[in-house]
């Protein structure tokens, strides 16, 4: 009697190796897809993450003004900040449109990511108008009648806009002028 001798043929071989390859490149390609969609969304949280806090920051900032005739010259793209503790400050939007702090000399980009399209920093009256200042900012008189400040910034990343804005109304603006018993 003869036996017969069981195995696989190189046919059946080769479509095995074939297989196992193209389920292994799909495999590959997916886990790349994977990776680069979780590597694209982190760097989005990023973005919004450091251009909210860019804002918060500017928020903080601005709530602390000692007074409004201290925003003399203020404008647009940059907004001078006093804080009751003498500490002076200045928030700018620069040429290349990054947002720039400066404080005790020394200046802190708090985000690249603004976009020219920002309305940037507009000034509201008592009767929440509008107040319309030069080229060189706000005049004195103007700036002693700032009430209210908005922030109106839009960031751009890749494809994505980030629009942020808010009112602020700081603190002691509530307060009204110094007065002392004798004026």
């Amino acid at each position: 009697m003869k036996k017969s001798l069981k195995g696989f043929t190189l046919v059946e071989m080769l479509i095995v190796i074939v297989a196992v390859g193209i389920i292994g490149s799909i495999t590959t390609r997916l886990l790349f897809q994977g990776s680069e969609i979780f590597i694209s969304e982190t760097k989005r949280q990023s973005f919004v993450n450091e251009v909210r806090a860019t804002v918060w920051r500017i928020l903080r900032e601005s709530h602390g003004q000692i007074s409004n005739d201290q925003l003399l010259s203020s404008g647009n793209k940059l907004i001078y900040l006093r804080h009751a503790n003498e500490d002076e400050k200045q928030i700018k939007v620069n040429e290349s449109n990054d947002i720039i702090l400066f404080q005790d000399g020394l200046d802190f980009t708090l985000t690249n990511y603004n976009s020219e399209s920002s309305q940037g920093i507009t000034y509201y009256d008592n009767n929440y108008n509008i107040i319309v200042h030069s080229q060189n900012g706000l005049s004195e008189n103007q700036a002693k009648t700032v009430h209210m400040i908005e922030l109106n910034f839009n960031f751009n990343y890749n494809l994505d806009t980030t629009s942020l804005s808010s009112y602020i109304y700081p603190h002691n603006f509530g307060y009204g002028k110094k007065m002392g018993y004798h004026d």
